[in-house]
């Protein structure tokens, strides 16, 4: 299902997004003020409020139309936008291959502020065949504008993130995007971010140069387990190997779907 990003999520595959033993998704929102108690989603309306007819609230406090993020993806339909309060979601949320050109968006300016991080023990988060779509910003004074990943694994999960045969787009400036960076929560600060990112196009939004941030000095990334395979695209291009850890071959062939989730198929019932 942090990923600092407003999200449109147009589906030819299936994406399971949701993490505690997986990743973390942040929502990077637009501009967007006064996200107060009284204003859970800032300028972006309100129940009494819509932005549109196909928009659906979320606040785990009760002031939306939903208080889960899965509630309101099996709520919303094609086209439909999410607009979601300042939170930490702990869920595991599935978007099946019917709904096409969903839009998300994280109701605070500040990209920490609205977390979705996958919660199911006996899963494995991993989009395959998803468009990543990321917008421009008008609050940030310069780049990034955010991150479209933000894994948060356990150290001793073997499987975190795994992103395949997808690719990657933007409204942004070429290079205002970072393709990830990891997310150690306070809750478990051995946690090791997991994120291999393979076989899909990456944009020229993408910072190909340096496409991993770090989430602080005490966490860098290159102490994680990020890797990429086969990526195409200009916000793929390796100019500086080091900051582009790659699969071997040998490796690869262990990055699958059926290697990450066997025999479960999320996308064609209840999680």
């Amino acid at each position: 299902m942090s990923s600092h990003f407003h999200r449109s999520i147009p589906r030819r595959g299936f994406l399971v997004a949701s993490a505690g033993t997986g990743a973390a998704l942040a929502l990077a929102p637009v501009p967007a003020r006064a996200t107060g108690r009284q204003r859970p989603f800032g300028r972006y309306g309100s129940p009494a409020a819509r932005l549109s007819p196909k928009t659906l609230y979320v606040d785990p406090r009760g002031r939306g139309d939903h208080t889960s993020v899965r509630e309101a993806v099996v709520a919303a339909g094609s086209g439909w936008t999410l607009v979601i309060a300042p939170d930490t979601y702990r869920e595991t949320v599935a978007v099946d291959r019917a709904r096409t050109g969903m839009t998300w968006i994280g109701a605070s300016e500040n990209p920490r502020d609205v977390v979705i991080v996958y919660d199911n023990a006996a899963g494995t988060p991993k989009p395959e065949r998803c468009h990543f779509r990321t917008l421009t910003r008008t609050d940030p004074t310069g780049a990034p504008y955010g991150f479209v990943f933000a894994p948060s694994t356990a150290a001793a999960d073997p499987l975190g993130y795994l992103v395949t045969r997808s690719r990657v787009s933007s409204e942004a400036p070429d290079g205002y995007y970072k393709l990830a960076r990891p997310w150690v929560p306070s809750s478990d600060t051995t946690a090791r971010p997991m994120l291999t990112v393979r076989d899909t196009r990456l944009g020229p939004g993408i910072d190909a140069v340096a496409p991993y941030a770090d989430m602080s000095d005490a966490h860098p990334w290159q102490n994680q387990r990020f890797a990429e395979y086969r990526n195409t695209g200009p916000g793929a291009d390796i100019s500086v190997p080091a900051n582009r850890p790659q699969l071997t071959p040998v490796q690869a062939r262990s990055a699958t779907r059926a290697a990450w989730l066997g025999d479960w198929e999320p996308w064609k019932g209840e999680c």
